[in-house]
């Protein structure tokens, strides 16, 4: 399959791609993604270090070496500003975390992400794509919802013991 990347306007000087990480890149991200992940209130200390240690540049590499699309990137020019992280769940599609450099947010780009991976499960043939927040994570859940997504439950006391909503999309 031949990866391409989306690209749209953030102003006049900026612009916006989002494509398939590129394996050089694993070891960037990885730092990226341990800013956003410690940065996180929402996120216990065991919880941080746990989904911390699922995305290693090697394990990014790995995950890309499988699923070319499951780590996508959001860049502005030379700068990383956003990922998604996803896997193919048998006729699904699991969104494990999305991303936005704090700078960057609230200019479109965690969309930009969630309409990338809409494109991704429907050329998987997938029929929705889910995920979860964390409860108190307000921003998440209004980016869902504008999104199409919709909660379905709450799991109490689930993942590092901490409270989640669980979101659907149907694709078609």
């Amino acid at each position: 399959m031949v990866a391409h990347s989306t690209q749209f306007a953030l102003s006049r000087q900026a612009t916006v791609e989002v494509r398939p990480i590129q394996g050089f890149e694993a070891e960037e991200l990885q730092n990226f993604f341990e800013s956003v992940v410690m940065a996180l209130p929402c996120y216990s200390a065991e919880a941080k270090a746990g989904e911390l240690a699922k995305y290693t540049a090697h394990e990014l590499c790995d995950r890309i070496h499988d699923d070319l699309e499951s780590v996508l990137v959001a860049r502005v020019h030379d700068k990383l500003v956003g990922f998604c992280f996803s896997n193919k769940d048998d006729q699904a599609i699991w969104l494990a975390w999305l991303g936005v450099h704090p700078d960057y947010r609230r200019l479109g780009i965690g969309k930009l992400l969630l309409d990338r991976l809409e494109q991704r499960a429907k050329r998987l043939a997938s029929h929705k794509i889910w995920c979860d927040s964390r409860t108190d994570n307000r921003a998440s859940a209004a980016l869902l919802r504008r999104q199409g997504y919709e909660q379905i439950c709450t799991l109490r006391r689930h993942w590092y013991r901490q409270d989640f909503f669980i979101w659907e999309k149907f694709v078609v």
